[in-house]
């Protein structure tokens, strides 16, 4: 564990990639969000912004709010948990190579424990593994539990147990408090779109995706329910930890067509296809460019259980747009915020939101955000 006492270098809204996008009172370059509309205002950008190489991040791979305030970020470049706070003064660094308090790799899915412990799963070692705010480990999770789904969080219950998400088959996996264990099956996400290339004589098969096509979508909620979607549809189904479905949400939503880059940059992907199959001695199999983006981009919960549906805008505009559902699945508002920073994997908290976007020379840096006060509009 290493501890940071100086505060991070702060931009604030005059950061030109923050501020190129124009907000009127229609929104962000003329995109219109249907419904109670709040509009991202940018405050700060937490990171190294020319700062030295001990300020910069590596690659951050995912953040969260703590109940406490604090932001904790885990950066998979270097193998660290970083924890921030809310005025950008690194409190903590928590190493994860053999040196550290407890080995991890490729960290990421962040969540907390009702004690406000931090837990994460070390992609490379398959395994959660947990820590306080102060760096010191607290243990392990899911031993003995076979086919972890990579890239999903541990999850808590009230009284103090937990749940993981399994692959072989996909179930959810519930250790109670008592030390019971159940076992739940886990609804099957939509088929998602696929080209497959022959590599060679040998008749192996390599999947790759067709650009702009369908994809499944899927999203973790702390308390183990499971939302699921198809790219193709505004129509995202939540359902509880058993799997029984909750509530689902339906809205008519036209995609925007490719832009002109977006298709050029499709066709020359399906070339790069086709020559590497033809330098193999193999086959590609024909696929068409659609016309279309795909209606839904995104979806996920934040820190207090809000379902966060984000719609595919024009690819000229430079805004991303989303949808926020209650934990019951009411309609709340529509967010705008400048499509530079990704709240997908983010950590939002009431109003507050911390996401990510791009600094100099390609670097990962925070970026902290609020959300204006709601305004009519008209209900998607």
């Amino acid at each position: 564990m290493s501890v940071c006492r100086a505060c991070w270098r702060a931009a604030w809204v005059s950061v030109a990639m923050l501020t190129a996008c124009q907000r009127t009172e229609e929104g962000y370059d003329g995109v219109k969000a249907r419904g109670h509309a709040l509009h991202a205002v940018v405050h700060q950008v937490v990171g190294s912004v020319g700062g030295e190489k001990e300020d910069a991040f590596g690659r951050i791979s995912g953040l969260a709010v703590h109940p406490t305030g604090v932001v904790v970020a885990t950066d998979d470049q270097v193998d660290e948990i970083i924890v921030v706070s809310a005025e950008g003064r690194v409190n903590t660094k928590i190493d994860g190579t053999p040196a550290g308090p407890g080995h991890f790799g490729s960290p990421c899915c962040i969540s907390f424990d009702r004690e406000g412990h931090i837990w994460i799963y070390g992609r490379n070692d398959r395994r959660f593994i947990g820590f306080d705010l102060e760096g010191n480990l607290i243990g392990e999770k899911g031993q003995g539990i076979l086919f972890i789904y990579a890239g999903r969080p541990l999850m808590f219950d009230a009284e103090g147990g937990y749940m993981i998400r399994a692959a072989r088959p996909p179930r959810l996996i519930h250790v109670r408090a008592d030390g019971d264990t159940l076992a739940f099956p886990t609804p099957a996400a939509p088929a998602a779109d696929i080209v497959v290339t022959i590599v060679g004589g040998d008749g192996r098969e390599a999947a790759l995706a067709v650009p702009f096509a369908t994809r499944a979508l899927v999203a973790d909620r702390s308390d183990g329910y499971l939302a699921r979607a198809s790219s193709a549809r505004y129509a995202v189904e939540v359902y509880d930890e058993k799997g029984v479905l909750a509530w689902s949400v339906r809205q008519e939503h036209e995609a925007p067509e490719l832009s002109r880059q977006q298709r050029d940059s499709a066709l020359a992907l399906r070339e790069a296809y086709g020559m590497a199959a033809r330098r193999s001695g193999g086959t590609v199999t024909a696929f068409e460019i659609p016309d279309r983006n795909q209606v839904l981009e995104r979806i996920w919960f934040d820190s207090t259980k809000r379902l966060w549906i984000q719609v595919t805008t024009r690819g000229e505009n430079r805004a991303t747009v989303a949808d926020v559902y209650s934990e019951g699945g009411d309609f709340l508002f529509a967010a705008m915020w400048p499509d530079t920073v990704s709240l997908s994997y983010g950590a939002i908290r009431g109003s507050q939101a911390w996401g990510l976007t791009k600094g100099e020379n390609g670097i990962d840096v925070i970026v902290r955000m609020s959300f204006d006060s709601a305004r009519e509009g008209t209900r998607r």
